[in-house]
């Protein structure tokens, strides 16, 4: 399972790519509101995890992880940015979605568990890539488990190579305009 660092490494990533060309920030004045917001985002669904902590039942991976609710919190992000008069209500929406839908991506191609409510509210059923990307982490082994490190180098060389891409694309642009 994609841990926060993967999840926060793609969306930077996807946040990147998508503002290229603009040097302007997205909700304020700090380039590192829009990092805070990117990750947060990229994290959101997750958070399913403290309903399981505090109350009987399994949350993991349910409705917070359906294509229904990526687009009503990206929705909503936006109507929220359009009330308080923000130019970049379409540009936050579009980021928003593609950062949640990443989430969603790199958590159907993980080796382990049951799978997502993908579609949710119109099934109930779990989906899951028959194939994984991402190793599977041992939650009950604890935190120190030795079989992590598998899991940890993974998420690193991942990171690694998303942003060696983002530097070779950045690398590209620059000379293009010298």
């Amino acid at each position: 399972m994609p841990s926060p660092i993967a999840h926060s490494t793609t969306a930077y990533f996807i946040f990147k790519l998508t503002s290229l060309n603009s040097r302007s920030t997205l909700l304020g004045k700090h380039r590192w509101q829009d990092l805070a917001y990117i990750i947060l985002i990229g994290n959101v669904a997750d958070l399913d995890f403290i309903p399981q902590l505090l109350l009987e039942g399994k949350f993991h991976r349910g409705p917070s992880h359906s294509l229904s609710l990526d687009f009503l919190i990206s929705l909503s992000v936006a109507i929220i940015c359009y009330a308080f008069n923000k130019p970049q209500v379409k540009q936050l929406f579009l980021i928003t979605l593609g950062i949640y839908t990443s989430h969603l991506f790199l958590d159907y191609w993980t080796a382990g568990g049951a799978g997502m409510k993908l579609f949710w509210p119109f099934t109930n059923s779990y989906f899951m890539s028959s194939v994984s990307f991402f190793p599977s982490v041992r939650h009950s082994e604890g935190l120190f488990y030795s079989g992590h490190i598998i899991f940890i180098v993974f998420e690193t060389i991942y990171s690694f190579f998303l942003m060696t891409i983002l530097n070779i694309i950045f690398k590209s642009r620059r000379n293009k305009i010298t």
